[in-house]
């Protein structure tokens, strides 16, 4: 049955991504410095698990100017993360190179991946930022990656949020969960996405 996900039951996944992090961050240096930033329901405590126990996290990558990546190219950028990634992960981990994000799937056991013991994953977004707005990586028909515009409004709903005092986000936070309990009860493809779950609760909390 899909349920909460405590954050004290998500701190083993937690110290887990931030050490692939680190670790990309580390193989990838002097070419790329990015700055790493927790989003989606993990950053404002709203995380569900499947009917198996499942759960992921969000994570954007923010490139910084300091980068020494040539013009930027999105897609030579993808596939040295994708390389980076796969240079670090632990046996018991799968890296899949998705379309918006490259995931990091973990299973619990020491050895080959195994989806059967799947206990949690990471999807992480490469970012650049600029006068424009925020840009994402994202895979095109052509198999090629290109910069992908993120929607703005996102930002506006996560400040009105956070500006909002503990017992109100509070509120908020435990109608998101209901409702995304509720959605995982429907096929994927009937599904409302977090992302959209969330905007609708902060704009209607006190109307």
């Amino acid at each position: 049955m899909a349920k909460f996900v405590t954050r004290n039951e998500r701190k083993i996944a937690i110290a887990r991504a931030t050490k692939i992090v680190r670790a990309v961050q580390e193989y990838l240096a002097p070419n790329y410095k990015m700055n790493p930033r927790l989003v989606g329901s993990a950053r404002y405590n709203a995380v569900i698990c499947d009917d198996s126990g499942v759960y992921d996290m969000d994570y954007q990558l923010v490139l910084t100017n300091n980068c020494k990546c040539e013009k930027f190219d999105a897609d030579v950028i993808r596939k040295d993360f994708f390389t980076a990634f796969n240079a670090v992960k632990n046996k018991n981990e799968k890296v899949e190179n998705s379309t918006s994000v490259i995931t990091v799937r973990v299973s619990n056991n020491s050895g080959k991946f195994d989806s059967d013991k799947e206990i949690f994953s990471f999807d992480f977004a490469i970012v650049i930022e600029n006068n424009q707005g925020s840009f994402i990586t994202r895979r095109n028909d052509d198999n090629h990656c290109v910069w992908n515009k993120l929607p703005s409004k996102n930002s506006y709903i996560y400040e009105t949020y956070f500006s909002l005092d503990y017992s109100d986000q509070k509120t908020i936070i435990d109608r998101v969960v209901n409702r995304k309990i509720k959605e995982k009860a429907k096929p994927k493809d009937k599904r409302i996405a977090s992302s959209v779950i969330f905007m609708e609760e902060v704009n209607k909390f006190g109307d």
